[in-house]
């Protein structure tokens, strides 16, 4: 599809792919370039058979990082990529069940940006994705409620799993294990930043896990950047700076943005923390902050979207949680988000079941309901859409 908007609608493709050294395949459309978008609505891919490589192949369609692709009410059979997906409110999702699934993420960011994900099991890396060089995630991550223990020790300056993530959202994940990194080092996000007009959200996270940098500045959630929000969030892991500033007396972090970049004395405008909770371990830190800015806290009442945010360790821009129950503050914290589990208040993850692919567990007349009795129907056992004549057609357009 070169320079051209396309819609393919009450399809069906059952044939095969073959050639034993094809790649880069698309099960409906081979190619969006940047200045095209597709729709593909109500439609079935049912090979029969795949006898080609596996590599750079999509499901459905393959783009250009700046094309654009709408999968609408379509569903698959039999998956025609190197790694496992889901269709999620029409958006594709690697599903990652490993480190070995983790890496495969790692290297599809590098191929687009906008790459999603959702975890299926917890598991442990040992690595960081987008790496300079490696691309910049601004795709969706959903943890689906699992739990993702990092092993990461590196000296680069920002560090985080998510070493540069531009307009991304992180949701439903809890982080545990070690990150260890230079100045800026940070366990989810270590540049943050916009896309397109879109900022980094981080919504539903809880972080248990320990932050270490080798310098004088850390983060709990994010270590540096701009335009991001984080909403909903825990922090109740650890934080450490290794050294001080020049003067040999001082260092900063913060529980959940490390340091917002901007001038002296400037009011926070382009990030917001709101209805979240910290109770941090600190080593060795000077300036205990909610959020670092150059060189002073922000938190409650910086900006419209800044606030309800709560401490067990006093920082500077939280509210006290002393003499609130437990119960009392899940209210606080809002409990359509917050709830309560093993004595502490955590955020709730939002799951999704992905565990078997359930156009399959549907009967063929269940099938034809949902792609739509008008378009589709069962023909000797098997689901195919409807043929319409040619006068049909034309009157559909009159």
């Amino acid at each position: 599809v070169s320079n051209s908007n396309v819609t393919i609608r009450n399809c069906k493709f059952d044939g095969s792919f073959e050639g034993a050294n094809s790649t880069g395949n698309g099960g409906f459309i081979s190619w969006v370039d940047e200045e095209s978008k597709a729709t593909i609505e109500n439609c079935l891919f049912a090979p029969t058979a795949i006898n080609t490589k596996l590599d750079k192949c999509e499901t459905w369609a393959r783009k250009d990082s700046r094309g654009t692709v709408t999968i609408t009410n379509s569903h698959y059979t039999k998956e025609y990529s190197a790694y496992e997906t889901t269709t999620i409110d029409g958006k594709t999702f690697m599903v990652l069940r490993s480190e070995a699934d983790w890496t495969k993420f790692k290297w599809a960011i590098k191929d687009n940006n906008f790459t999603n994900a959702i975890m299926a099991a917890d598991f442990t890396v040992d690595d960081c994705v987008a790496w300079d060089g490696e691309g910049t995630f601004s795709g969706i991550f959903d943890g689906n409620g699992h739990t993702l223990t990092a092993n990461l020790d590196n000296g680069a300056s920002p560090y985080a799993l998510f070493k540069n993530g531009q307009g991304c959202t992180i949701k439903n994940l809890h982080v545990k294990g070690t990150v260890k990194g230079g100045t800026h080092a940070a366990a989810l996000v270590g540049t943050a930043g916009l896309v397109n007009g879109k900022w980094t959200d981080i919504q539903n996270c809880r972080v248990s896990a320990s932050v270490e940098s080798s310098d004088w500045l850390a983060g709990g959630f994010i270590g540096r950047g701009t335009h991001a929000n984080i909403q909903n969030c825990r922090f109740d892991g650890s934080i450490r700076c290794k050294k001080a500033q020049v003067d040999g007396s001082q260092n900063w972090a913060g529980t959940f943005f490390g340091f917002r970049d901007g001038e002296l004395d400037e009011t926070v405008t382009n990030a917001a923390v709101k209805n979240c909770l910290e109770q941090a371990t600190w080593y060795d830190i000077t300036h205990k902050h909610l959020n670092t800015k150059p060189w002073t806290y922000w938190g409650n009442g910086e900006n419209d979207d800044t606030k309800n945010n709560w401490s067990y360790t006093g920082v500077s821009g939280a509210t006290s949680t002393a003499g609130l129950t437990l119960t009392q503050l899940v209210e606080k914290l809002g409990s359509s988000n917050w709830e309560e589990s093993d004595g502490i208040a955590v955020p709730k993850m939002f799951k999704q079941d992905i565990s078997v692919n359930p156009w399959l567990k549907l009967s063929a007349s269940q099938q034809v309901e949902t792609l739509g009795k008008d378009n589709w129907e069962v023909v000797d056992g098997n689901v195919v859409p409807k043929m319409q004549s040619a006068s049909t057609a034309t009157s559909d357009h009159d």
